[in-house]
């Protein structure tokens, strides 16, 4: 996907509601804002609030706003594209969470979105600014942790005959 405003620099897709990177054969869609605003319980930071029983901080919320689409919990980094001749804006999602916005009569949010527990932002930067805090501190801090599954296999090995 071509980059805004440089005709010579491409980056990946990625998904407005789950911060995925579309990859391979999957369909990347086009939602616009006001197709993300007729959804808007889905992302809300309200419903995050209630349904969680918590309050989220306001510098978390500060690193998942978009321009325009204040008060949802959504990836601000995410690919847009805009109409040079009509000023629309459109975010790609990826086939699960753009699914998941159709079906208008649940307030559930996609299973991967921001907006279903996967609010985990980043370290804040008056922490880091510290020179004692390393990447190994800062995974300590974070409440979830990634992991990973690393599988090697080796194919085609050809005996030799005695």
């Amino acid at each position: 996907m071509q980059v805004e405003g440089r005709v010579d620099a491409f980056c990946l897709p990625v998904c407005l509601s789950c911060d995925r990177v579309i990859i391979g054969c999957e369909t990347t869609h086009k939602v616009d804002k006001e197709a993300v605003l007729a959804t808007k319980s889905k992302f809300s930071i309200e419903g995050y609030n209630s349904f969680y029983d918590m309050e989220l901080h306001a510098e978390l919320i500060k690193q998942y706003e978009v321009e325009g689409l204040e008060g949802l919990l959504l990836y601000p980094r995410a690919t847009k594209a805009t109409n040079a001749s009509t000023g629309d804006v459109h975010y790609s999602t990826c086939s699960n969470c753009y699914n998941s916005m159709k079906v208008k009569e649940s307030d559930n949010p996609p299973k991967h979105a921001i907006a279903n527990g996967f609010a985990i932002g980043q370290v804040p930067t008056r922490i880091l600014e510290n020179d004692d805090i390393t990447e190994e501190m800062c995974a300590l801090l974070a409440p979830i942790r990634p992991y990973a599954y690393l599988f090697a296999y080796s194919a085609g090995a050809h005996k030799t005959q005695d």
